[in-house]
């Protein structure tokens, strides 16, 4: 179970960082970032807008992927009977 936890730290932390991504994309295409000094900005101009966008909305869904499948391999594990916490409830 090690493994599923990394696998969903790592979808919920991917999927920050490429929403954040496509922000920072659509702040640099519509003006909103554009000082040459802020290293995002410098980044971002190295690339271009439009790839910056794509490339946070490829991390969101290989986030979303790898969510999916952690939560498929805990809802087996559960289901073979392995000894794991029990599920939080929603209120």
């Amino acid at each position: 179970m090690f493994f599923t936890r990394i696998a969903r730290i790592l979808a919920w932390g991917l999927l920050i960082f490429g929403l954040l991504r496509v922000l920072a994309g659509l702040a640099m295409y519509f003006g909103l970032l554009h000082d040459p000094y802020v290293p995002l900005a410098k980044t971002l101009a190295q690339t271009g807008a439009a790839r910056a966008v794509e490339r946070g909305l490829l991390d969101a869904v290989f986030a979303v992927v790898l969510g999916v499948a952690s939560e498929i391999a805990t809802t087996l594990a559960r289901a073979a009977g392995a000894a794991l916490p029990p599920e939080p409830e929603h209120r």
